[in-house]
């Protein structure tokens, strides 16, 4: 049975509303079977963040420009557009919640008129039709009961059973909780404060879980499990059990041991005697192919480089010569009638400079030689005159 002191301690902020709020509170938490210490916990901790400890039961969208685009940048995109809204409550419940949750358009002011209500906050008109179903409340019609704490409370406790929420707090899964409720995980650090507060007000065991969030794998918080120690047998049993749990250690490592050793031994003596006849063998067979392999390739081929080489050789020493020597003659032949090429006008050209230095000279070479005629011609006469003479 929930009592006026518990709820205070698990909200202090609903001080003022809770001498109203906990017998409703209580028997709506008896219909539905929300009894035991932890699902106590968890319900009271979720319902102190929705309703701001039970300070408001109905959705508060007095929202600034600044709060849409952070709170619902869905449905707003720009700060123009936020701006068109801002501090209007009925407009920005008609946007956020139009055709959705069995709601009529915008136009239709379902979102407004089905907004979140009681403890829970319950949205939507699909939710206050099935809860007020499962209640006995026309919800549909009469929305503005969940508003009293005696609908509000059996509407808060009736989505708690309908959700399946209750396992979840048996297995301490306040995760899952939150994200059921909220369909994120809005204000975990906080309804997680609220909940390990009530743990400590209900005397749930730390060990279920502690309320540290973190982040996983997929980016999204989620809670780490705490997990009791393992004590071992030994511990539990006393002495004697420590020793017998010891007994069959020993002989499980020795059998290991002893096992281990022979297969390791015998594997290795049966690999060296079969690897080495295989690798003597594969070194025969290697051998013996390629021995006469190398002979045949080196008899390959030093014969035919050798006949090549010759072949070679005589065709080098028959056809350049030849080629040399006709080269030769044709360079000397080309050099010489060059030669004689470039020589040719030079003597035509000093040709007449050296007959007119002849002329010269033959004009002086005629004067001595007509001397020596002249003493040739008087020798004779003299010898002749003499002959004469003589006779």
């Amino acid at each position: 049975m929930l009592t006026r002191k518990e709820l205070v301690a698990v909200m202090p902020g609903a001080a003022g509303i809770a001498d109203r709020v906990v017998p409703a509170l209580d028997a709506a938490m008896q219909r539905f079977d929300i009894a035991s210490p932890a699902r106590s916990a968890a319900f009271l901790a979720q319902l102190a963040h929705e309703s701001g400890q039970l300070q408001h039961w109905t959705e508060n969208l007095n929202y600034g420009w600044q709060g849409l685009l952070k709170t619902f940048p869905k449905y707003f995109k720009s700060e123009a557009e936020a701006r068109q809204f801002e501090r209007k409550p009925e407009r920005i419940a008609n946007r956020v919640y139009a055709d959705r949750m069995d709601n009529g358009n915008e136009a239709s002011g379902d979102g407004w008129r089905y907004r979140g209500r009681g403890p829970i906050q319950l949205t939507g008109k699909d939710n206050y039709r099935t809860c007020g179903v499962g209640i006995g409340v026309d919800l549909v019609n009469e929305p503005e009961r969940l508003e009293t704490p005696e609908v509000g409370c059996l509407a808060a406790a009736w989505f708690w059973a309908s959700k399946g929420l209750n396992a979840l707090a048996d297995a301490g899964d306040f995760v899952t909780i939150t994200r059921r409720i909220n369909g994120a995980l809005k204000g975990l650090e906080e309804r997680t404060a609220f909940w390990t507060r009530a743990k400590a007000v209900f005397g749930v065991a730390p060990a279920v879980a502690t309320p540290r969030a973190r982040r996983g794998m997929a980016g999204k918080a989620t809670l780490e499990r705490a997990e009791k120690p393992v004590k071992p047998r030994a511990t539990g049993v006393g002495k004697a059990g420590a020793k017998a749990e010891k007994v069959p250690v020993a002989p499980a490592k020795k059998a290991r041991t002893k096992v281990a050793t022979p297969r390791v031994t015998a594997a290795k003596k049966a690999g060296t005697k079969a690897a080495k006849p295989r690798v003597a063998a594969a070194k025969k067979v290697v051998t013996k192919a390629a021995k006469p392999r190398a002979a045949t390739t080196r008899k390959s081929v030093s014969k035919p480089a050798a006949t090549s080489a010759a072949a070679a050789k005589k065709a080098g020493t028959k056809t350049p010569k030849p080629r040399s020597a006709a080269a030769k003659n044709a360079k000397t032949k080309s050099a010489k009638s060059r030669a004689a090429a470039a020589t040719k006008p030079l003597t035509k050209a000093r040709k007449p400079r050296a007959t007119v230095a002849k002329k010269k000279a033959t004009g002086r070479s005629r004067a001595t030689s007509a001397k020596k005629a002249a003493k040739k011609a008087a020798k004779p006469r003299s010898g002749a005159v003499k002959r004469r003479r003589a006779k």
